[in-house]
């Protein structure tokens, strides 16, 4: 731990393993998989461009959608919680909205993380380190590594060049 910064500590708290590269691999603070798939980034997106007059039946749409979607993940969730859930999604449209643009750029993958089954366990960093364990323990992840990573070293060495992920397409839309 002293090896790292504050900074190299903060984006690997918040690390997520993925087996894909996700789309911004240009960005450096993109380290693992995204919490939100870039369709709740558009749900955001969208939401912002929606006028003042529409905005509270597109917001009670959007609200009542990640209600359904948090019934289907977990049959059987009380009103409680579904309550919960659709007050979560709430503020983070209404956050959404109210930020300004620079800040909503910065900002656009936090908030919609909170629009991933919110209210669920998933959703919370206290299961990242049992993820990040989990995944490293899946059984022949050492060996699969060791044949990605020389894989790519022979690639590059083939080519005289160092790849640049940055301009490479993705493997899959969202990592």
């Amino acid at each position: 731990s002293d090896l790292l910064t504050e900074e190299q500590k903060a984006v690997f708290a918040s690390f997520s393993c993925c087996l894909l590269p996700p789309a911004g691999l240009q960005d450096p603070v993109r380290v693992g998989q995204a919490a939100a798939a870039p369709g709740l980034v558009k749900v955001l997106t969208d939401a912002r461009s929606v006028p003042k007059w529409s905005w509270p039946l597109v917001k009670k749409r959007i609200v009542a959608w990640s209600v359904e979607q948090a019934s289907v993940v977990k049959p059987g969730i009380t009103a409680p919680a579904k309550a919960e859930i659709a007050a979560a999604v709430e503020s983070v449209l209404e956050k959404a909205r109210s930020l300004s643009d620079m800040e909503f750029e910065m900002e656009k993958d936090a908030l919609a993380a909170g629009l991933k089954t919110p209210g669920s366990p998933a959703a919370k960093n206290d299961q990242l380190p049992f993820m990040r364990a989990f995944f490293l323990m899946v059984p022949g992840a050492v060996e699969v590594f060791d044949a990605l990573i020389g894989r790519i070293d022979s690639a590059s060495a083939d080519a005289g060049r160092t790849r640049d992920l940055g301009r490479e397409k993705p493997a899959s839309e969202g990592g």
